[in-house]
């Protein structure tokens, strides 16, 4: 029985892109008839074609084809794809691993907790002047040390926010 590509797709369960992009590299051209630009597919020869083997085609949960579209929407790419794919991203875990074992890469939350750690630091010592100027410089009132610590308190406030 000869099929649109649209009517085989549905028999087989594949999507039309699949079955398009096969008559295009040439993995169903045993089974095509061509009919100016039409082309039509014999449905047993394409099994034999498309699966390697005579099989049933897949039916659908509940028996209906398009039910299942989603199912048949999911294509899986060649072997030698799947390896490239494969290789590539093993390397890329290999180099990870590499600069994490140099010292170069690090994660994003020790680095977070080291600069939250020296900013507590720099606070506590810039908080600390105030008190060491009041030991060192008798002269000034205490009004002059609350205006030193409110500028410094101002400073710190500012370089918070620009920081978040």
């Amino acid at each position: 029985m000869e099929l649109t590509p649209r009517q085989f797709a549905e028999r087989t369960g594949k999507n039309l892109e699949a079955i398009y992009k096969a008559l295009q590299d040439g993995r169903l051209s045993e089974s095509v008839r061509k009919s100016g630009r039409r082309s039509f597919i014999d449905f047993e020869r394409g099994k034999i074609e498309l699966f390697g083997k005579v099989q049933e085609a897949p039916s659908a949960p509940g028996g209906s084809l398009r039910e299942a579209k989603s199912l048949a929407d999911v294509s899986i790419p060649p072997i030698d794809e799947s390896l490239a794919a494969e290789k590539y991203w093993k390397a890329e875990q290999a180099k990870l691993n590499y600069l994490r074992a140099a010292g170069e890469l690090v994660e994003a939350s020790r680095v977070q907790e080291a600069y939250e750690k020296e900013a507590a630091a720099c606070r506590s010592k810039l908080l600390s002047v105030v008190g060491r100027v009041r030991q060192r410089v008798t002269s000034l009132s205490e009004k002059d040390f609350t205006m030193i610590e409110d500028l410094i308190k101002e400073a710190l406030e500012e370089l918070g926010s620009e920081v978040l």
